[in-house]
């Protein structure tokens, strides 16, 4: 039994390659002859490193993290060389700069990660009165790019921790997550409906594949290893949500059946199915954890049309027309159809994976 959970373990990992990097920082100071003793490169291999633990989101972020330190450095630049030095003059470019950093920042768009870093160029380099000039502007952003680089190669080849593991961690918790829900909402018996708690579940699966689409982004900036394929994630995401619609119109077609309705869906054909759904799920749960193609046969389970649904020798009795019987049928038919889209894509994935390791 392991002493650590998978993300404690990874929390430490990433806390000793920070310390590593600040270390090696140090180090440079040391040789390098920076003014300040160079504080501002270990400060800011600290802002890079301390918020990310993916090497995808530490080279994403450092990217625009260099190019707001480029733009503060610009500005500072500028000022100390068309303005005279003056608290006015150096009040007005510092609130300046401070406004468009902090809209930038607060951007929902990859360019956000450049605004805290452009702001705190402009202030160390005006504020600074040692550095106040255009070299000292030349020296702070060499300062802060050297610990901006230092951060990031240290984060790739230094017990790397991969957003794209980490995408595959999220699809198979999203699987597990979407079978779960599936039993709260579709196996349970009818006295037991009114207790289930499913809605949890439900913004939980949401969340999941939201997770998915930011660990996707940043697998994108990830150089080493297998090429990530976004075509390919988003053929995988749009089966995880198409399977967890398909449940959704299930449960929603289902709490709309009569008793008599609810019960014939509790028989052992249908008990069957929904068992055969859960093992699906599970099988692949696993493969997407997977390096290789697992050696489990899946078989999918068949779904009658309403027409056959409604021939007394599929049902065994005769049950009135419905269309919350037809969705039912619809959405189940749907979702055999997702899970084995998601099957072959998965299969497909481990293949080619399985010959890059060869």
């Amino acid at each position: 039994m392991s002493l650590f959970s998978n993300e404690t373990y990874e929390r430490i990992i990433h806390s000793i390659k920070t310390a590593v990097a600040c270390l090696i920082g140090f180090s440079l100071t040391l040789i390098i002859p920076f003014k300040n003793n160079g504080q501002w490169l270990i400060v800011t291999i600290i802002v890079v490193m301390c918020a990310q633990i993916n090497v995808g989101s530490v080279l994403q972020k450092s990217y625009m993290r260099l190019i707001g330190t480029l733009t503060g450095s610009i500005i500072a630049a500028v000022t100390l060389t068309f303005f005279s030095p003056s608290i006015q003059v150096t009040a007005c470019v510092i609130g300046a700069s401070i406004l468009l950093f902090s809209f930038i920042a607060t951007s929902d768009k990859n360019y956000s990660a450049s605004g805290p870093l452009g702001a705190v160029t402009v202030i160390i380099i005006l504020i600074n009165q040692g550095s106040a000039t255009v070299t000292g502007a030349a020296e702070r952003f060499l300062e802060i790019s050297v610990g901006i680089t230092i951060a990031a190669l240290v984060s790739q080849f230094i017990f790397p921790i991969n957003a794209r593991y980490h995408l595959k961690m999220m699809q198979a918790k999203a699987l597990s997550q979407i079978r779960e829900y599936y039993i709260a909402t579709l196996m349970m018996l009818p006295t037991q409906e009114v207790t289930v708690a499913y809605h949890d579940l439900d913004e939980a699966i949401v969340k999941s594949l939201s997770s998915q689409r930011v660990l996707a982004s940043e697998s994108k900036h990830e150089l080493l290893g297998v090429l990530f394929d976004p075509n390919y994630f988003e053929k995988i995401l749009r089966c995880e949500k198409e399977i967890f619609r398909s449940i959704v119109g299930m449960h929603y077609a289902y709490r709309s059946f009569s008793e008599d309705e609810k019960n014939y869906f509790y028989s052992p054909n249908w008990t069957a199915y929904h068992q055969t759904i859960c093992d699906i799920l599970t099988k692949l749960e696993q493969q997407v954890k997977s390096k290789y193609p697992l050696q489990q046969t899946i078989t999918f389970p068949q779904v009658p049309t309403l027409n056959e649904f409604l021939s007394p020798s599929v049902s065994g009795y005769t049950i009135t027309p419905s269309l919350n019987i037809d969705s039912y049928l619809f959405n189940a038919a749907k979702l055999v159809n997702h899970l084995r889209e998601l099957k072959n894509l998965l299969a497909n994935a481990n293949d080619i994976d399985e010959n890059q390791i060869q």
